[in-house]
């Protein structure tokens, strides 16, 4: 799948730990509100090919980190959609942000589809592996009757996604995200804004040393000055 392979620890000469894990980010994200209307998702899966998006609450201040979802939950929802004839659309709920598309399942009455439902649909039809077949498919979603219908993505949202606060040391955000195995680990403001995004790419030793390199900026470990203060 040419996933890239993180090794134990970055290859670069000095400490990582006098480094901000926002020295390395990308910067700016990608990413998806909890009810985003069918044509930003299909404009997000056809403007890049990331492996999960960041889903937010937009607030005044930003974009409010919420969880993430991948791109193949994405492509299998839209699936759903159009397998469905988007007979959902009729009895969809009206709320005050807009009309929300609930998928319905054939094998029963609940409103969305179960986790191992959406797991098995890119396999029996995987539809993501073939660019051209990829892109009719969107193009057919773009121009669909319910391509300005807002859809609701919370139950889709894997709200146990990590993130660290962008001030985190480079050092301990790799122990974070090599020790929890991630592909993804995204980037918070102290407001929980999201502003930026890692992948193990990010981590190998060339992009590390390509990226603090650019920084002509001398680190150097400066004691904590209270230490040597002596209370009386």
């Amino acid at each position: 799948k040419a996933i890239p392979f993180v090794d134990t620890a970055p290859t670069y000469g000095k400490s990582l730990d006098l480094y901000k894990i926002c020295e390395i980010m990308v910067s700016p994200v990608a990413f998806l509100s909890v009810t985003p209307e069918i044509n930003e998702i299909v404009d997000i899966l056809m403007s890049n090919s990331h492996g999960a998006y960041p889903i937010v609450d937009n607030s005044d201040g930003g974009a409010l980190y919420r969880g993430t979802v991948t791109r193949l939950h994405l492509i299998s929802i839209l699936e759903r959609l159009q397998d469905t004839g988007f007979a959902s659309v009729e009895t969809a709920k009206v709320t005050k942000r807009g009309t929300l598309i609930d998928i319905q399942t054939n094998a029963s009455n609940d409103k969305y589809i179960h986790y191992n439902v959406l797991e098995k649909l890119h396999e029996n039809n995987p539809i993501y592996k073939d660019g051209t077949v990829l892109t009719a498919f969107l193009l057919e979603m773009r121009n669909s009757v319910c391509a300005h219908t807002l859809f609701d993505l919370r139950p889709y949202c894997n709200y146990s996604a990590p993130s660290v606060p962008q001030e985190m040391s480079l050092h301990r955000s790799f122990v974070l995200f090599r020790a929890l195995g991630l592909r993804h680990l995204v980037i918070v403001n102290k407001y929980n804004f999201v502003v930026g995004i890692v992948t193990r790419k990010d981590f190998m030793g060339f992009k590390v040393e390509e990226k603090l390199n650019k920084s002509g900026e001398e680190r150097y470990f400066e004691p904590n000055p209270l230490v040597d203060i002596e209370l009386t």
